[in-house]
């Protein structure tokens, strides 16, 4: 899929449980949000994150793909496709066992 993660490399699909282990060890603790608080709290929300900024999507086909269907969603919602834009907020990881309740 062209998936690539600053500090461990291209992420193949699917990913291996060797490579979910590695990943895991380069990421950070998911917090999540409460009114304008942000808070890290494992009992609420047990995952791990990778911020947007050290991840690309090196697959050529991938750019045009999600303009047409930003294009359609927009469309589908009645707002102008020019108003609209897909920016990736962030790469969740949630092994065995984790969860945001």
């Amino acid at each position: 899929p062209g998936l690539h993660v600053e500090g461990v490399g291209d992420i193949p699909l699917p990913i291996s449980d060797a490579q979910v282990k590695f990943l895991a060890s380069v990421l950070e603790q998911a917090p999540y949000g409460k009114g304008m608080e942000t808070i890290f709290d494992k009992s609420v929300r047990n995952t791990l994150q990778v911020d947007p900024s050290k991840i690309t999507i090196q697959n050529p086909p991938w750019d045009p793909c999600l303009k047409k269907l930003v294009h359609q969603v927009a469309e589908s919602l009645g707002v102008s496709p020019s108003l609209v834009r897909a920016e990736l907020y962030k790469l969740l990881l949630y092994e065995e066992g984790c969860f945001f309740k």
